[in-house]
């Protein structure tokens, strides 16, 4: 039993909405991660710069000019991570449609069909049609 002095009162502390706090810490887990992949960016660009300039042969024999590869691997390299963060944030994107009652599915059909030539699309709609009809679903 609880202490004969102490009234059990409510809890009066007033509550952050769930969804901002949710959305807070995506945000501060994204933060940390982009943080962490700038850190290893970092100290990977170190060691390359360490390893500048020192000749290599490849397994031919032949030298292999390491400046201009790691160019090529550095160039790569930023934009896969750029395109790591794009797909994130249309991940995004989708995840906040959803929220408000959009189905990112059909928002993805849609996207699809705007790329596509319109007759393209025509064709597609007729063999689909086509298939419905045979299948017993029209």
């Amino acid at each position: 039993m609880g202490h004969p002095d102490r009234v059990n009162m409510p809890d009066t502390t007033p509550k952050a909405p769930a969804r901002d706090t949710e959305d807070e810490a995506e945000e501060s887990i994204r933060e940390s991660m982009r943080r962490q992949a700038a850190q290893q960016r970092e100290e990977a660009h170190h060691q390359r710069e360490e390893r500048a300039h020192h000749p290599s042969t490849g397994a031919s024999g032949a030298m292999i000019e390491e400046d201009h590869l790691r160019q090529f691997i550095d160039r790569i390299e930023r934009l896969e991570e750029e395109k790591a963060g794009i797909m994130s944030a249309v991940k995004d994107i989708y995840q906040e449609a959803k929220s408000v009652g959009f189905d990112p599915k059909i928002m993805r059909q849609i996207i699809r069909l705007r790329k596509m030539d319109p007759n393209e699309i025509d064709e597609q709609e007729i063999l689909l049609h086509t298939y419905k009809k045979a299948l017993g679903m029209e």
